[in-house]
């Protein structure tokens, strides 16, 4: 009876014990216990950083509040709630007291937005910067002070003609040059020309024609410095003339004839060709087709703001061509009358997309869902080994005031720098050129022959062109 009695005592004293660990646990334990239970899941998580966010942020706006004298905004009891350390989550998923519904709430409170600034500056804060810097002109060349005016007032359009340009300003810049003491010719002259080059930019961007013909020259320089020939200063200025002589004369003047004598025979009697804004090189083609006597039509798209189709479209009807002018809202009605479109190109990259005028995509899109082979005349100086994915990379925004509506005051008739002031409503973004992708582009006629889009980085590469930055 009395060992009886004592297993009894023993077992409730144990039992005792039990509840009482049970009922209070160690802290170590509590840890580990919620380590053990159920993980959280990613929208909790996601909506605890939420409801952090909105935390933070409504704290920020009530110090601002504060300091500029006001009564700070009431914090979301959501928020507020969010703030507070939360209890581990040990409860199953969906269950009525399980932890993430105070997470979700937390996740819908809105929080203020933040201030963003406006779209679409992104891509022409470079060239605004370089615009406004400073820059010393008085030891500048009268002839490139002249031409940069040109390029900054628009006189001067088009690849080709923006070209020559700066070369015939180059060979007055460089028959002017004086060695200075200390100093030769060799060593001396392509710092001599990065100068005018630099307030060229600043005046406008330079093209890709023009950055590679640039090249050119400092390449033609750079040969001249290391051969072993001892050359004077005149003679030396004499071999750098000649080779931007050569240069115009070979890779543009020579250039535009042989693609005019490749593309004529591609001109059919009877074919009507579409054309796009103003081309050099297609208007040489177009006027050679009407001297070999070819009966053909031209339809001219142009669009605004430049119309520059209004210009080519007066000269081919005085050599003679029938020519139908419309704007580009208007090419869907006409499309389907054409043979094929011929377009000129500012620049084709290595992946073979062309870069030409804005509009210029669209026009070889519609042609490609007609079933319209589209050819592009350029020449190779105008070739790049760059690749740009989108138009907004290297783009160049004209004067937004030509596409302000006429009857909005507050921005027509002033010029580019009034318009994107930061107190108007709205940004008018006016881009010069645009990207055509390859499988929109039929063939490239070029000097060295037709050649697919495909075959870009071919040409660079088997005719040692020199492109890239000046």
């Amino acid at each position: 009876i009395f060992s009886h009695l004592l297993f009894h005592l023993f077992h409730a004293s144990v039992s005792a014990n039990v509840k009482m660990s049970d009922a209070n646990p160690p802290a170590d334990k509590a840890v580990a216990a919620t380590k053990e239970g159920r993980p959280q899941s990613k929208q909790e998580r996601r909506a605890l950083q939420e409801a952090q966010r909105a935390a933070i942020q409504a704290k920020k706006d009530a110090q601002a509040g504060k300091a500029a004298g006001q009564q700070p905004k009431a914090q979301p009891a959501a928020t507020a709630a969010a703030a507070k350390p939360s209890a581990p989550n040990t409860t199953s998923k969906g269950s009525p007291g399980s932890g993430d519904a105070p997470a979700r709430k937390a996740s819908k409170a809105p929080s203020p937005p933040a201030a963003a600034p406006p779209k679409g500056k992104e891509h022409t804060k470079s060239t605004k910067k370089i615009q406004k810097a400073p820059f010393d002109i008085s030891d500048i060349h009268p002839s490139v002070l002249h031409l940069g005016t040109l390029y900054k007032n628009r006189t001067i359009r088009g690849g080709n003609a923006r070209c020559i340009a700066m070369l015939q300003a180059f060979k007055e810049l460089v028959s002017s040059y004086r060695t200075p003491a200390n100093k030769t010719i060799d060593r001396d002259l392509v710092p001599f020309l990065n100068k005018p080059i630099q307030y060229l930019i600043n005046c406008r961007k330079l093209s890709v024609s023009m950055g590679n013909a640039i090249s050119s020259l400092k390449f033609k320089i750079h040969q001249l410095s290391e051969s072993n020939t001892c050359l004077t200063e005149e003679g030396f200025k004499k071999e750098v003339l000649k080779s931007i002589d050569t240069f115009i004369m070979e890779r543009i003047v020579l250039a535009d004839r042989c693609i005019t004598e490749l593309a004529v025979p591609k001109i059919a009697e009877g074919d009507v060709i579409l054309i796009y804004g103003r081309s050099s090189v297609v208007e040489m083609i177009l006027k050679a087709a009407k001297d070999a006597g070819k009966r053909f039509s031209v339809v001219v798209v142009d669009s605004r703001p430049d119309f520059e189709g209004q210009e080519l479209c007066g000269r081919l009807v005085a050599a003679g061509v029938a020519c139908t002018y419309v704007l580009l809202t208007a090419i869907s009605t006409v499309i389907s009358q054409v043979n094929k479109v011929l377009i000129g190109a500012a620049a084709v990259l290595t992946n073979g997309h062309v870069y030409s005028r804005i509009g210029t995509a669209l026009v070889c899109l519609m042609a490609a869902e007609f079933h319209k082979p589209v050819l592009c005349c350029t020449e190779t100086y105008k070739f790049t080994d760059k690749t740009w994915l989108n138009s907004l990379s290297s783009n160049e925004e004209g004067n937004p005031a030509l596409l302000a509506p006429p009857s909005s005051a507050d921005v027509a008739g002033v010029g580019a720098e009034a318009v994107a002031v930061e107190n108007l409503t709205y940004r008018i973004s006016n881009m010069q050129y645009d990207l055509t992708p390859p499988e929109y582009i039929s063939m490239l006629i070029t000097e060295v022959g037709m050649v697919p889009p495909s075959s870009v980085p071919v040409i660079i590469r088997e005719y040692h062109l020199n492109v890239g930055e000046p």
